[in-house]
């Protein structure tokens, strides 16, 4: 993977985004705790954490650079996502597990995962 540039941001801030960019009333009335990540099964539910998001040219494999360590909700972890990079917000309530059974049908569609694939989905 070739990265070119970053923007760092906290998870809140991710979050506070969602009702601008939701293409549904529901998901942006809904409240959120977090995100998910489907590639690795991470869970990012410290909303003071920040994470950079990298612009990357050619997306090989995607995963953290934090030495494998999954403990993301400590506050001197940073949180590494890359632009295009899937993550399914957790609605107040839901569980990780919860969100991993219900997203796995709408990621495996190969429809949405030609969309997502685009450099600009919406």
């Amino acid at each position: 993977t070739t990265t070119t540039s970053h923007n760092t941001i906290k998870i809140k801030h991710l979050i506070d985004s969602i009702p601008q960019n939701a293409t549904e009333p529901k998901l942006a009335s809904q409240s959120y705790e977090g995100f998910y990540r489907p590639t690795n099964q991470e869970e990012f539910t410290n909303l003071e954490q920040s994470c950079c998001i990298y612009k990357v040219k050619q997306e090989t494999n995607v995963t953290t650079n934090n030495n494998n360590n999954n403990n993301h909700n400590s506050n001197d972890n940073v949180i590494h996502l890359y632009q295009g990079e899937v993550l399914v917000a957790i609605p107040q309530g839901y569980s990780s597990f919860m969100i991993h059974k219900l997203s796995q049908p709408i990621l495996a569609n190969k429809k949405i995962t030609k969309i997502v694939r685009k450099n600009d989905p919406m």
